[in-house]
């Protein structure tokens, strides 16, 4: 039971840490998108690029589903 408990915990730091990831690479994409549409409008120039895709609702996302056997109690 302990090395379950071990394992659900390590698998949720993992899940936590790779939604920080994304938000992070995420945002970079955001940056550097605005990034070049100030830089053509600094030229005068038209910016059609659209901008990148919306993040979904991350309240909606679904929590990955452990195997069976870590969610039960002894």
């Amino acid at each position: 039971m302990f090395l379950t408990q071990l394992y659900k915990e390590r698998l949720e730091r993992k899940v936590k840490t790779a939604k920080a990831e994304g938000k992070a690479e995420e945002r970079e994409l955001w940056i550097e998108w605005n990034n070049r549409r100030l830089e053509a409008e600094a030229k005068g120039e038209t910016f059609t690029e659209p901008p990148p895709a919306e993040p979904k609702d991350s309240n909606k996302l679904q929590q990955p589903k452990l195997p069976h056997s870590i969610g039960k109690v002894f």
